[in-house]
């Protein structure tokens, strides 16, 4: 029975008198706000710095001796070569130009009398550039 005695020598610990009083953690979580925006200010300022510098001495080492340079004819085939010159300053050569359209057939006729009364002539329209003319009422 030695468990028994073990369990009546045990010391009781003291029943809390009351509740525990609530602590303000207001600082701590000022403190881990503003640390971790002044953390992260300062790498966005130089993490780039160094990410690149590291970037660059990774590539000058690395790829500097695994690439082996290309002969540009084994991918494009060899051209042929030109022998046309031209020269921009001379004027460009004469263009031919379409006939000018027929003249329309006149009517040397005397007119028609007609019910509706004589109105004043339209001036002629200027010509077109197209081949059929107008006719005038």
């Amino acid at each position: 029975m030695k468990v028994a005695k073990l369990a009546v020598r045990a010391r009781a610990k003291p029943a809390a008198e009351g509740p525990l009083p609530v602590r303000n953690r207001t600082r701590q979580f000022l403190f881990l706000t503003i640390g971790a925006g002044a953390v992260s200010g300062i790498v966005a300022l130089v993490g780039p710095a160094l990410v690149t510098a590291a970037g660059a001495a990774l590539t000058t080492q690395i790829a500097a001796s695994t690439a082996q340079p290309i002969q540009a004819s084994s991918v494009f085939p060899p051209v042929g070569p030109q022998h046309k010159t031209v020269d921009v300053y001379d004027p460009a050569p004469p263009v031919r130009q379409a006939a000018p359209a027929p003249a329309p057939p006149t009517h040397n006729a005397a007119p028609s009398p007609s019910p509706r009364p004589s109105h004043s002539p339209r001036p002629s329209p200027s010509p077109r550039p197209s081949g059929s003319p107008r006719p005038n009422d």
